[in-house]
This record gives structure tokens, sequence and C-alpha cells, in this order.
């Protein structure tokens, strides 16, 4: 009984790496930019790094375990342990319930690794004034420098002998008017921000017409949601994660024994989709949505996703097997 278990943990930690080096090799390139910049020093890139390595982590578990679980059930049909186990009184009903322990123990990692990441991330307010505080740390030195700090927007001027602002274009301004203060603090969901020593100025007109204005303090508000929050939070994505990777996994190996798919290729495929597409919903961010309907949804399409090409397949070959008989007759 425990074949299945040995052929899935090996095949899950292959793929599990396999999906988190193809995720960290995406995030990289996005990230690469950044690091190479000599105006983004590499302490304001990293609060990206940790949320880009979350998201490759979580995209790990979600496709590569479904993928691992899928090709130890495979594998055991192929090399004819799983007929020996029906001779011996196993079903693939009982089969797949001996490998719940152990998809518990991943799924719970895979919630755990979601929840870790996400923490602040899913407050976009929360994680743009962590990018401002670290790179405005970076002006503490006596040379005048500037400093990017991405996402945001916005650029720390460093001087050598006066405070350092901080500066950007106006929101909604499309570009014709900027502003600069000495600091600036944002709400959670990044809908307003309030600035400190504000001077906002637009360049110039050819017909000498110009504005600037200057004021101690300034309150912005109405500002679209930035990043697109999502319905679901920390802890509602953490429990979605874990019943995701265990129930995509349990549905992935029933469905490969009861039809004794040997394939390798066909079955990984096939568990892989409901992974890729509940990945997918996870990113999909429709804030106006309700969280218990948002979470849900996202358990929905991956099973959906994984027993709708099982369905036509096994639709497929009843078909066949009606013809064959009919032949025969």
């Amino acid at each position: 009984m425990q074949a299945l278990a040995k052929h899935s943990l090996k095949a899950i930690a292959l793929a599990v790496a396999s999906v988190l080096l193809l995720a960290l090799g995406a995030a990289l390139v996005r990230l690469l930019p950044w690091l190479l910049s000599p105006e983004v020093p590499v302490a304001v890139a990293l609060p990206f790094a940790k949320v880009l390595f979350g998201a490759a982590l979580e995209a790990a578990f979600l496709v590569g375990v479904p993928v691992g679980a899928a090709l130890g059930a495979a594998l055991l049909i192929e090399r004819g342990e799983a007929r020996a186990l029906y001779c011996q009184g196993a079903s693939p009903l009982r089969l797949m319930l001996q490998a719940i322990p152990m998809l518990i123990v991943l799924a719970g990692g895979a919630g755990a690794s979601t929840l870790t990441w996400q923490a602040g991330s899913d407050r976009p307010g929360h994680f743009a004034r962590a990018l401002v505080d670290e790179a405005r740390g970076g002006c503490e030195t006596d040379v005048a420098h500037s400093i990017s700090v991405p996402i945001v927007g916005v650029t720390w001027l460093c001087f050598a002998h006066a405070p350092p602002r901080i500066t950007g274009p106006v929101p909604n301004s499309d570009g014709r008017a900027w502003f600069s203060a000495t600091g600036i603090s944002v709400t959670d969901d990044f809908t307003a921000f309030r600035a400190n020593d504000v001077f906002v100025g637009t360049p110039r007109h050819p017909s000498g017409f110009g504005f600037n204005l200057r004021v101690k303090q300034a309150r912005v508000s109405g500002l679209p949601a930035w990043g697109g929050s999502s319905a679901l939070g920390g802890p509602e994505r953490g429990l979605v994660v874990t019943l995701a990777v265990l129930l995509l996994s349990l549905s992935a190996i029933g469905v490969v024994l009861r039809f004794g798919w040997s394939n390798r290729a066909l079955a990984a495929g096939f568990s892989g989709l409901g992974g890729v597409f509940t990945l997918r919903a996870l990113h999909t961010h429709r804030p106006e949505l309700d969280p218990t309907f948002a979470f849900f949804e996202v358990l929905g399409v991956g099973i959906a996703v994984l027993f709708v090409p099982a369905l036509v397949w096994a639709l497929l070959r009843g078909v066949r097997r009606l013809r064959e008989r009919r032949k025969l007759a």
C-alpha cells in the first residue's frame, strides 16, 4: 500500500522543484532590471523579491503537487504494481485514501508558505510604504544622489546638506504635473495619501503660463485602488491553497487509477491543468466579489478543469467500446 506514496513523493519533489525553477526564472527576469539599476538599492528590491519568491512557491505547490501525485499513480500502473494490489483486495478508492496523510502534510506546507509571504502583501499601501521607507534609508549619506522606488513610481532626491525629498508625477495628471515632499504616507488600499511640505508644479507652457503651489500638508483621496486587491485576504488565501492542493492531488490520483492511465505525459498534463487554472483564478483581482463566493469559485475552477477532460475521455472511451461491441455482434 505504501508503493503509491513512495512513487508520488519522488515525483512530487521533482515536479515542485521543476515548477519552482521555472517560476523563479520568470521572477528573476522581472526583478533583474532593478537589481542592476544603480538608482535602486538592493534593500529596496528585496520586499518585491520576497513577494515574487512567494508567488513562485505558491505556483510550485499548486501545480507541482497534483502533477507529482498523478505521475506516482501512473508509475504504479505502468510497473504493474497497481494490478498486484488489486489482486490483494485493494481498489482505486482505497489506494487514493492511503495517500491522504501524505497529501495533508504537503497541502499544509503550501498553505503555510502562502500565509508567510502573503502577510501584508494583500495590502498594497502597506507594501508601498515598505518600499518607500527602505528607499528613504538610502539617503543617509553625504553624497547627493537619487533613489528610484519601483512599482510606486516615485524617486527620493538625496542632498548632501539638506533633508531628502520625494518626487513624482501628481496622480491622474498624465505626467503634466509633478510634486515633491519631505515624506508621504498612503492608506492600506492606496486610495489616498498624505504628504508633508508639498511643492506642486507644472512645466512652463510656451505661452509663458505655469503653475506652482506650496503647502505644509496635502491629502489626496479618491484614487483607484493600486495593485488590484484580491477579494481573498491572507488567511482565506492560505486556506484555499491548502484545500486546492489536497483536493486536486486526490482527484488526480483517483482519476489516473480509475481509468488506468499509464502514460505519464497524459497524467502530468491532465493534472497540471487544474493547478494552472486555480492559480489563474487566485491571481484574478476582483475585490468587489464576496470573499465566500471568491473562495468557492477558486476551488470550483480547479476541480472543474480537472474533471472535464477526464469525463470527455471517459465518454469517448465508452463510445469506442460500444462501437467495438456492435462490430463483434
